[in-house]
């Protein structure tokens, strides 16, 4: 029997969880570093189950998933904040309200009242 005890990690986790960790910093500006940062973090768990000392790059992995994670979380809990600033602008409400007048010759707050997700 083979006594080394080094690839016990599945090399293929590691990868998957590496790459979904770039990914997710790389593609943050689309607002997807949250989801495959958690794919990441699943991956990582995936490949620790096997109880053993988490290797150097499961490391990386691990710290490029979280922060992905944290980063998503902040991403998107500001795009709330700003959404919720520009509803609450005056001016901005009259530009809607322009467009949705120009678009579909209807005024915003009747559109609005009468949306089925609003209800």
């Amino acid at each position: 029997m083979n006594s080394d005890n080094r690839h016990l990690t599945n090399p293929n986790f590691t990868t998957a969880a590496f790459v979904c960790g770039i990914l997710a910093i790389t593609l943050s500006c689309l607002y997807l570093s949250l989801p495959l940062g958690a794919l990441g973090l699943v991956f990582v768990t995936l490949n620790l189950r096997h109880r053993t000392p988490i290797d150097r790059p499961t490391q990386y992995a691990l710290c490029f998933n979280v922060s992905a994670c944290i980063y998503g979380a902040y991403g998107l809990f500001r795009l709330y904040q700003q959404v919720q600033l520009l509803l609450s602008d005056p001016a901005y409400l009259e530009k809607l309200n322009k467009m949705y007048q120009t678009m579909y010759d209807a005024n915003m707050q009747s559109i609005l009242r009468n949306s089925p997700a609003l209800k």
